[in-house]
């Protein structure tokens, strides 16, 4: 059934529609434009703050007086205690094995304990052999004895008495190497060092033990440079300080280095240290602790000085400047000892004077 005035009403419901859509949409754009707001206007400029910098003031430079003050030239030296008597042991001639070992690091022994055995199996039949040998020589010297007296024949007595002695020397020296077969304990102490095993052979002057008395100690410096060994004599002052104490011990250098003997014996023990003397260690210190030391290889007193920031060089001339009523001058000075701190000044200054620094 065909009805227009439905297609008019439609289109008039179409119309309003599409109308109230067109409005909502302006209505939401213009929405969106008050919410952005700013964005549609130029941004207004804010100065920047910049902050004031104030020009830097001239700095004043340091002053010192011109003093009399001992100097002192000094090295210094790290080492640690060492106990007084402390003594490596060791075979003399024999390249035997060992057959015992009787102790071991930090063991106490007493003088006269047998520490250290060589197997000395093959020594003794050398000896029993050579004993054969010395009373067949023995027997054949009789006889030529006998002989001469029948015969005179001196010669033949002569060097059948040669032979006997021979094998009594050779007799002898078998004995002495068994002897010396054993390391003894030569005095009571701690053992500090083993440097063989059981089986090794040992040679002649190499230590085999390390023996200490640890109830005595000393001072003692081993990293001094060769030039400052070159400045170091005995009975110049020095001061010690131990790890672990606060406390300045005041002493002297009481021995030096001994230089190598063309002897290989004589530089088993050798001292390779420095030695400083001390009146008396603090109760409870330990073998083996290490220790700081200054020793003072110059000193002079009553020294007119300047400290070292104070003093300008150009072209090998030495010059200070000195403030006083008329301003600063600059004043030439002969200058003599110097150290890190202080320069010693021989001539150009007085005591009192004020120098300004660089």
């Amino acid at each position: 059934m065909y009805m227009p005035w439905s297609t008019e009403s439609s289109s008039k419901k179409q119309s309003k529609k599409k109308s109230n859509t067109i409005k909502g949409l302006t209505g939401a754009m213009f929405l969106s434009l008050m919410l952005s707001g700013c964005s549609l206007f130029p941004v207004e400029e804010v100065d920047e703050i910049v902050p004031i910098v104030a020009p830097p003031t001239s700095t004043q430079k340091p002053e010192y007086e011109v003093k009399r003050e001992t100097m002192e030239i000094s090295v210094r030296g790290n080492g640690r205690l060492m106990a007084a008597r402390e003594e490596a042991l060791y075979f003399s001639e024999s390249t035997l094995p060992i057959s015992e070992i009787n102790v071991e690091v930090g063991q106490e022994v007493n003088a006269g304990d047998v520490l250290v055995r060589l197997d000395t199996r093959d020594l003794e039949y050398q000896i029993q052999n050579s004993e054969f040998d010395m009373k067949l020589a023995e027997l054949q010297m009789i006889e030529m004895l006998r002989a001469e007296e029948a015969n005179d024949n001196s010669i033949e007595l002569e060097r059948a008495t040669m032979e006997f002695e021979k094998q009594k020397l050779a007799h002898q020296q078998l004995l002495e190497q068994v002897q010396g077969s054993t390391i003894v304990a030569p005095f009571s102490g701690e053992v500090i060092a083993v440097r063989k095993k059981v089986g090794d052979p040992v040679e002649a002057f190499q230590p085999v033990i390390v023996l200490a008395d640890s109830g005595d100690l000393k001072v003692t410096i081993s990293s001094f440079s060769r030039n400052d060994l070159a400045e170091i004599a005995i009975g110049m002052p020095a001061t010690v300080r131990i790890s672990g104490t606060n406390e300045d011990l005041i002493g002297e250098i009481i021995s030096l280095p001994q230089e190598e003997d063309e002897d290989e014996e004589n530089n088993v023990n050798r001292e390779t240290y420095v030695t400083i003397g001390v009146d008396q260690l603090p109760e409870g210190l330990r073998r083996g602790m290490s220790l700081d030391a200054r020793v003072v290889t110059l000193r002079k007193e009553n020294v007119l000085t300047i400290q070292g920031g104070a003093l300008r060089t150009y072209n090998n001339r030495h010059y200070v400047q000195v403030r006083d009523e008329n301003g600063r001058r600059d004043v030439d000075i002969e200058i003599g000892l110097q150290t890190p701190t202080q320069i010693e000044v021989i001539s150009g200054l007085e005591e009192g004077q004020i120098v300004i620094g660089r």
